[in-house]
């Protein structure tokens, strides 16, 4: 049997949650979020699904690529903060967005 990626996959998320976070950040910062989701989602990946990404155990590097290559094609944030709150949950995909510190490039000034 497999190992699902995240013990979250049959909780509900908050789609609501996810609109208010993605009209909060700037598209601009796009290929960072994809790059960042896709480390963090490769450190939290169970060996065997990096097998089947990876046909290896350790080629974290590749997976992450693979990741990232995969989201900057699809080019969604919507897409990528879904996937991390089924992935991470809500809490721990908000602490990513936080060390990001994407709050301070956004701010307009008045």
């Amino acid at each position: 049997m497999d190992e699902p990626i995240s013990s979250r996959t049959n909780q509900p998320i908050d789609l609501d949650l996810i609109d208010q976070i993605v009209a909060l950040i700037d598209e601009k910062h796009y290929e960072n979020l994809a790059k960042k989701f896709s480390e963090v989602f490769v450190d939290e990946m169970p060996s065997t699904v990096l097998y089947k990404l990876t046909d290896t155990y350790d080629d974290f590097e590749k997976a992450e690529a693979i990741l990232n290559s995969y989201y900057m094609e699809s080019n969604s944030l919507k897409e990528l903060i879904i996937d991390s709150f089924n992935i991470l949950g809500d809490q721990r995909t908000v602490a990513v967005l936080d060390s990001l510190n994407l709050q301070e490039s956004t701010t307009q000034p008045e």
